[in-house]
């Protein structure tokens, strides 16, 4: 944070990020489980560096049994933060999957698993990010 003139400035800066999660049958192993796109900055804000995904995933596996059993495509769009620290929180559902039961789990497994360099302003500066994504469970036919 800066102090600019007698007001604090907190910038939190958002990259959008897609994910997709396949299966070809439900009694084979997952393939292509995750194709993730590295969150990247808006050209608008030059000489920021977005947060960089050093570990966590989210797995075909991780959808419940009798939800995968319904072979149908689910997606869950989410936003949450990226902390000083690489740690996210507050994640939120923006457009639910249509079960609550994924979309809840979606949040707790990011907050459980995930973990970011943290993103940088022009000066090379740790600072809050945002991060917007969306994850899809779909089964190949």
């Amino acid at each position: 944070m800066r102090q600019i003139g007698k007001a604090l400035s907190t910038a939190v800066l958002t990259f959008a990020v897609v994910s997709s999660f396949s299966q070809a049958a439900l009694a084979s192993p997952p393939i292509d489980e995750t194709q993730a796109t590295e969150p990247s900055p808006p050209d608008a804000v030059a000489g920021l560096t977005a947060p960089k995904l050093l570990r966590g995933r989210l797995f075909y596996s991780d959808l419940p049994r009798h939800l995968a059993l319904q072979r149908q495509t689910l997606a869950v769009s989410v936003n949450y933060n990226v902390g000083l620290d690489g740690v996210p929180s507050d994640c939120r559902v923006i457009k639910s999957s249509g079960q609550p039961e994924l979309d809840t789990l979606a949040c707790e497994l990011i907050v459980q698993r995930f973990r970011y360099s943290p993103a940088k302003d022009a000066d090379g500066h740790v600072m809050a990010a945002r991060i917007v994504e969306t994850h899809t469970w779909k089964v190949r036919r």
